[in-house]
């Protein structure tokens, strides 16, 4: 079975979403065909259940801070590969 990377490059959020909603958690499901032929799904939840990606800049100090420091959008340089 061939295998597949999928990639979060960039996530963009409005300008104008107030601070107490900017905060993210993806939720992902991957369907496809196994090798017996069936549909099979994959869950990933990112960056996890118990955490999620901090963008209101009252938090700037915490360590799930990773807005961009001018632009309404994650640093993915502060995201975990």
């Amino acid at each position: 079975m061939p295998t597949f990377e999928l990639s979060l490059s960039d996530f963009t959020f409005p300008a104008n979403l107030p601070e107490s909603r900017s905060t993210f958690r993806m939720l992902l499901d991957v369907r496809y065909i196994d090798t017996d032929g069936k549909f099979a799904t994959h869950h990933s939840v990112l960056p996890g259940l118990d955490t999620y990606w901090e963008c209101e800049k009252a938090h700037a100090g915490e360590a799930n801070f990773v807005r961009h420091a001018n632009l309404p959008k994650l640093d993915m340089a502060k995201i975990d590969d």
